[in-house]
């Protein structure tokens, strides 16, 4: 999966040689949207979302709803998704409503033993405004009475606020590449709770207890040569099964 990190124009970096390629970030991917049906609307930039109901579903795969086929969904431009990575649940409503969360990782816990608990579902959504810098974001987070779960995907590890009580924070450098516009480096990701700070290789995950923190890419942007850039790219989950 590889995310569009800059949209510019500008002369090409002429340092004497093809700057390294950018690496290739794991598959990472959440949405929440109702069952059933895609939303035609697009227009709205941010959608947020607070839902209580009884999980009825839940799976690995392909979800039900095509969600994770829309760019606004996904938090970047990426597409080709591996549904094999995909957990999924429906959460339904006292009124009857049923709405789908969907999260493609690898590493998110399937929510099967979920079905039949009580849960709620807080999730946020804004499209990406390329020309203005401001890349998209998505968060998702699940409460049930033996689960907490988070997904999160933005601009900055500030944008970010994963099961509590961690903290997130950027690593040491693993990759470093350059287009014409912009240099990156590729990041670890840094989780710290009130005794220690551990460190998440990207695509790897590390523990605190009961939380698990995943990583999946801090991608950051710096030397900007073109007048319009995004800026850099922060996929995380945390997950925690309460005792």
């Amino acid at each position: 999966m590889l995310l569009l990190l800059a949209a510019c124009s500008g002369a090409p970096d002429d340092s004497g040689g093809p700057p390294p390629g950018p690496p290739v970030l794991p598959d990472f991917a959440a949405c929440v949207i109702p069952a059933g049906a895609v939303p035609t609307d697009t227009t709205a930039s941010i959608d947020d979302e607070s839902l209580s109901g009884t999980i009825v579903d839940a799976g690995s795969g392909e979800p039900p709803t095509g969600c994770l086929d829309r760019e606004r969904w996904i938090g970047g431009s990426q597409d080709g998704l591996d549904s094999a990575l995909t957990v999924w649940l429906v959460l339904e409503n006292d009124a009857g409503a049923r709405w789908e969360l969907s999260v493609t990782s690898g590493v998110f816990p399937d929510a099967a033993g979920l079905v039949g608990e009580a849960a709620t579902i807080v999730s946020h959504s804004q499209l990406a405004e390329p020309f203005a810098g401001q890349p998209a974001e998505t968060a998702v987070s699940l409460a049930a009475p033996g689960f907490r779960g988070w997904v999160g995907i933005a601009g900055g590890v500030d944008a970010l606020s994963p099961v509590e009580p961690l903290t997130l924070g950027e690593g040491d450098p693993e990759a470093a590449w350059s287009d014409d516009c912009l240099d990156y480096e590729l990041r670890s990701l840094t989780g710290t709770d009130a005794d220690t700070t551990l460190t998440a290789p990207t695509g790897e995950s590390v523990g605190f207890g009961d939380i698990a923190l995943y990583s999946a890419g801090v991608v950051v942007a710096t030397n900007p040569r073109c007048s319009e850039t995004m800026g850099g790219y922060i996929g995380a989950a945390t997950w925690s099964f309460p005792h």
